[in-house]
């Protein structure tokens, strides 16, 4: 290397870094921009299965938006479990599907939109944390009107939303057995967007 191309190498090396930097914080800004865009799209949808497309689509950006995130995360010391350790988390999966194919979700997790059924939470004042510990029912529907009937799992130390009989949740789980009625542990359990 010539000490001219030395010299503007160590001129233009500081913009080139800013550049990738402020490249990288307009991308994450985008990314957040058209988020508060479809939760604002949302509200205004009538359709339940318009709905679950929005919040499929909206789950789908925050996933691409945390990958980066995630490929740090996975990067843990021998103290904790490796990505290898658990089971493969699916982006998005089809009520259809799963219902059609249960036993093709064994030992992955899978993440659905569903609403509380458990008949346990009908008595005012009672929650789905009421049942950590035990099992709780939900319900689910596919685009075509096919019913989901899903047994889950609740984990002591699994964090849960006030939710009532009724109430409108994602669940991601973890499908052990592919099975519906036993097997199933909740690993997540949240509001919809915008609720």
């Amino acid at each position: 290397m010539t000490r001219t191309t030395a010299a503007l190498f160590l001129l233009i090396a500081p913009f080139v870094v800013t550049s990738v930097s402020l490249a990288n914080n307009l991308a994450d800004q985008a990314i957040e921009d058209a988020l508060e865009l479809l939760q604002s799209r949302r509200a205004k949808l009538t359709q339940p299965s318009q709905r679950d497309k929005l919040d499929q689509a909206i789950q789908r950006l925050r996933n691409a938006n945390d990958q980066p995130a995630r490929t740090e995360a996975n990067r843990v010391s021998a103290e904790g479990d490796t990505a290898a350790d658990r089971p493969p988390s699916l982006a998005s999966v089809k009520i259809a599907d799963f219902i059609d194919h249960t036993g093709r979700y064994q030992g992955k997790v899978v993440t659905l939109p569903l609403t509380v059924r458990s008949r346990d939470l009908i008595p005012p004042g009672q929650t789905l944390r009421a049942l950590a510990g035990g099992a709780a029912r939900f319900q689910g529907t596919s685009e075509d009107g096919n019913r989901l009937d899903l047994m889950i799992d609740l984990p002591r130390t699994l964090e849960i939303p006030k939710l009532s009989f009724g109430d409108r949740a994602i669940v991601s789980f973890r499908c052990n057995d592919g099975d519906l009625q036993r097997g199933n542990e909740a690993v997540k359990v949240r509001r919809p967007a915008g609720n």
